[in-house]
Parts: C-alpha cells; sequence; structure tokens
C-alpha cells in the first residue's frame, strides 16, 4: 500500500507537467460538451476520437480519453437538469428528480451539489484504486452468467419497487420496456423476433431515440400545453445558486453510500453506471426519512446517483488495467486506444509500464479537480441562458434532440422512433403512468436476457443454478424479496385496516 501511494504522488507530479497538464483540461473540457449532447455520450465521443489519439503519445492518448470519460458523466447532468434530457441512461435519476427541483428555481443549487458529489466520489474512489486494484479485480473474476444476472434482476425489481403508489403501473412499464428491448434478431439464435417485417427493426429499438422522445420532447408537449416554460427569472437570485444547509445535510450521506456502491458496483464485468446509479437511487428512497419526496424533487436523488456513476468510473479501472478486462462500453474503447499505443492492458501494465498507469490516474485526480471547477464556474452561465428565453429553449431542445438522435446512426428512422415515443411519453405522463421502468427495461433487458441464456444452457435448463454459491443465491432471495414487498404490504395493510374496523 505503501508502496502505490508513493507511485501515486510520482504519478501526480507527471500530470502535472504542462503538456499533460493540456490534454487533462482538453479532456475533461470536451467530457462535460459530449456528456451535455444526446447521442453521444462518453462511448461515442472517445471513439470518434481514436484517430486523434492514435497520433499521441501513450500517456497523453490514454489521459485525454480518461478526461473524456469521467467528464462526460457530469455533461449529462447539465441537459438532465435544465432541459429533463439524459444523455444517457445513468441520468435517468438525475432527470426525475433534478429537472423538478430546477422547475422550483433551484437549478443551480442541484447542479452544486451534483459537481460535489461527483467531486469526491471520483477521487474517493480512485483513492480505492490505487491502493486495492489486483485484490478487488480478483474478486471480481467470481462473477459469471449466473451471478450477474441475479444483479440485474435485483436491478430490475428494485425498479418496480420504486414505483410503491402504484406498482402495478411499475411492472406494466417494466414488461413492456422489455418488450421494447426484445424488438432485432435473438441475441443467442440470430433469427428476428417481433420485427413485423420491418428491415429497419432488425437492428433493434436504440435505447436512444426512445429516451429522448420520452423525456426531452414529451417534456417540451408538456410545456406547450401549459404555455409555459421553466421558472420564472424572478427566481434566479444570486443565493438561489447555492445549496442551503439543509440540502447539503441531506446531501451528505447519499454522496458517501453511492460512492462506495458505484466503485465496488464498477468492477463488476457486465455491469456499468447504470446500473450504479439505479443502485443508488434505490437504496435512497428504501432508507429514506421522506419517501414521498423522491420522484417530486428529492436532493438525494440527485447526490446519491451522481456519486455512484462517477464512482463507477474509477472502480471501472480496476480489472481493465490490472487484468484487461473492460467491464462497460467506454472502458473497451479505452482498452482498444492502449492496444493501439502499443500498451498491453493486465498483471504485467503495472510492472513494464508503471509511469503510464501512475500518470494516468494521478490525471484522473486532477481531471476532477478541474472539472468541478469548470462545472461550477459555469452554472450561472446555463441556469441564466435556459431561464431567460424558455420559449426559444423549447425550440432549441427539439432541434437538439433531432439532430443528437440522427447523428448517432445517420438515421432518420431513429427521429421517427424519437417522435412516436416523444407523443407515447406525453401520454404516460397525462395518466401518472412512470416511464422510468419502461426506460431501464430497455436498457437492461438485453443484459438480463443474455445471462439468463447463458446460465440455463450451462445448467442444462436447470433453474437450481442460481442458488448454486452464496453470492448469487443471496442476491436472488434479496431481488424476490423486493418483488414480493408491494404484495406482502398490501396484504398487511389489509389486515391492519380490518383490525381498525372491528376495534371498538
Amino acid at each position: 500500500m505503501i508502496e502505490n501511494l508513493g507511485l501515486l504522488l510520482d504519478g501526480f507530479t507527471a500530470a502535472l507537467a504542462p503538456h499533460h497538464l493540456v490534454w487533462i483540461i482538453a479532456g475533461t473540457v470536451m467530457g462535460v460538451v459530449i456528456g451535455a449532447l444526446p447521442g453521444l455520450g462518453p462511448t461515442a465521443g472517445m471513439a470518434i476520437l481514436l484517430p486523434v489519439a492514435f497520433s499521441m503519445s501513450p500517456t497523453s492518448a490514454i489521459i485525454m480519453l480518461g478526461g473524456i470519460y469521467y467528464g462526460a458523466m457530469y455533461g449529462g447532468t447539465i441537459t438532465a437538469v435544465l432541459l429533463n434530457i439524459p444523455g444517457e441512461s445513468d441520468a435517468v435519476w438525475t432527470a426525475l428528480e433534478g429537472h423538478k427541483l430546477a422547475k422550483r428555481g433551484r437549478a443551480g443549487a442541484t447542479m452544486v451539489i451534483a459537481a460535489v458529489a461527483s467531486f469526491f466520489a471520483g477521487t474517493t474512489s480512485l483513492f480505492l484504486l490505487a491502493i486495492a486494484a489486483t485484490i478487488l479485480a480478483g474478486w471480481a473474476l467470481s462473477f459469471g452468467p449466473v451471478q450477474l444476472f441475479t444483479v440485474l434482476l435485483l436491478g430490475l425489481a428494485m425498479i418496480i419497487g420504486l414505483n410503491a403508489r402504484a406498482p402495478a403501473k411499475g411492472y406494466l412499464m417494466l414488461a413492456v420496456g422489455l418488450v421494447i428491448g426484445c424488438v432485432g434478431f435473438d441475441i443467442i439464435t440470430g433469427s428476428p423476433r417481433l420485427t413485423f417485417g420491418v428491415d429497419r427493426l432488425l437492428d433493434g429499438i436504440d435505447f436512444l431515440p426512445v429516451t429522448v422522445g420520452m423525456f426531452g420532447l414529451a417534456e417540451v408537449f408538456a410545456n406547450v400545453e401549459r404555455r409555459t416554460g421553466f421558472a420564472s427569472t424572478d427566481e434566479m437570485r444570486t443565493n438561489s445558486l447555492l445549496p442551503t444547509r439543509q440540502e447539503w445535510r441531506l446531501s451528505c450521506w447519499p454522496a458517501i453510500r453511492g460512492t462506495v456502491l458505484g466503485f465496488f458496483v464498477g468492477i463488476i464485468p457486465g455491469t456499468g453506471t447504470t446500473i450504479g446509479a439505479t443502485a443508488s437511487y434505490a437504496l435512497e428512497r428504501r432508507i429514506a426519512r421522506r419517501p414521498e419526496a423522491f420522484g417530486e424533487g428529492a436532493i438525494e436523488g440527485v447526490a446519491g446517483p451522481e456519486a455512484a456513476n462517477n464512482a463507477v468510473t474509477a472502480g471501472a479501472m480496476v480489472p481493465i488495467l490490472s487484468l484487461g478486462i473492460p467491464t462497460t462500453p467506454a472502458t473497451a474503447v479505452l482498452l482498444g486506444a492502449m492496444l493501439m499505443q502499443g500498451l498491453r492492458p493486465g498483471p504485467l501494465l503495472f510492472r513494464n509500464s508503471p509511469d503510464v498507469v501512475w500518470t494516468f490516474i494521478g490525471s484522473m485526480y486532477i481531471g476532477n479537480f478541474i472539472l468541478l471547477i469548470l462545472t461550477t464556474l459555469f452554472i450561472p452561465v446555463f441556469t441564466w441562458l435556459i431561464y431567460r428565453s424558455a420559449n426559444l429553449i423549447n425550440a432549441i431542445v427539439i432541434v437538439f434532440c433531432i439532430v443528437g438522435v440522427y447523428a448517432s446512426r445517420n438515421a432518420a428512422f431513429d427521429v421517427w422512433i424519437m417522435l412516436l415515443f416523444g407523443v407515447i411519453g406525453y401520454l404516460l405522463g397525462k395518466f401518472q403512468y412512470p416511464t422510468v421502468p419502461l426506460i431501464l427495461g430497455i436498457v437492461l433487458g438485453d443484459a438480463a436476457e443474455l445471462t439468463l441464456r447463458q446460465s440455463l444452457i450451462m445448467s442444462g435448463g436447470n433453474p437450481a443454478v442460481f442458488f448454486s454459491d452464496p453470492i448469487s443465491a443471496t442476491v436472488l432471495t434479496l431481488a424476490l424479496a423486493v418483488i414480493l414487498w408491494p404484495l406482502v404490504r398490501a396484504i398487511l395493510h389489509r389486515r391492519r385496516v380490518r383490525q381498525l374496523a372491528v376495534a371498538p
């Protein structure tokens, strides 16, 4: 441990060199911009800049790509809070809670707390990475398809449990999302399903147009119907850009819990920021003293997931640096960049190229600090622009959504899908159906189906395989408890009502 801390200090010193500092700043700035644009996100942004990275030195290349990776995590917060458009699926919870806070004139305070929570999570999880990379990576290798399916099932179950006021609607929306996720080629046999003869559906229905439509366009439609945009500029006083003491107090422990949870989720292959943010949000809602505030603008629902998704980025570095195993699409791109530069991620990377590894880790510390400064300085600019011209913003959002969705795959068909789901999202909001279970059903459904079928193939169709080891048995038991809890609670409530009715 002491040796690792000494190497980390050397990495700090190297990262502060002017030629490295320039790429740290460039990477974080580009990451924020890329994260704020629906249709890009860290994976696409890093992939687009791979040709540039190839012409750079190995250290500068991975420093820049790393800056894009964690910078994009916060960039999605901007549009999620101000425009209700999560650029990536991990920002869904920030949009759900943060945008409602923004409508109450707390946009600045919400983004400050998100920035601080992200900074705390990023720096703390990087410290954990520096002292325990090899040990944690070895533990993560014990997760196979069986364990991953139980984790995903728990995540899907938590989504249902979040809508405690109407679990039946949550189940219905999750089922719709899972069905939408099945459109396209079968992931095992390769045969088409649910395409109805439409060739465009062979590639499936992408997450991006569905999400942008149901969150971005649906919000614009609702604003036009109300003939109101965002909060009045009168509410944007200077003190409204700073969190209150109560907001800091409510955000402190969620940020700490989200950091720890997100880091350990990040080191598990096959997970990612979506599962980390979802697990954090579910945890905060379960243990909250005021669960009724969730869904209506709870600052805890921003601090926890924002901390978690930034901690996941550091946790994901454990298996890729120590074992050469990418756990997310973004780290797969990073792995490709390393291989292009002649680096071989794995146990020997720390021995053969310690200067590159520790400079990269040190740059992530510095990048998180720069990210905190940049985002907090520009929060007044972002909020002023949004609140100044609501009608103009509505028009810009529509153009923003269309361009972002079209650019993601250069397909006009995706734009029509986005418009369709914009109308669907608007109607679901009118009838008070939750849209988040549908979205996350699409996101997590593919991975859940793949791991389920892999597990059953390996076991010869025996479902007892999910109780074959302590990890999967424990997680599956928790998932079943979460699924059955609404039914148990309803039975207990009816029994209590009957006892009160017969009481003298």
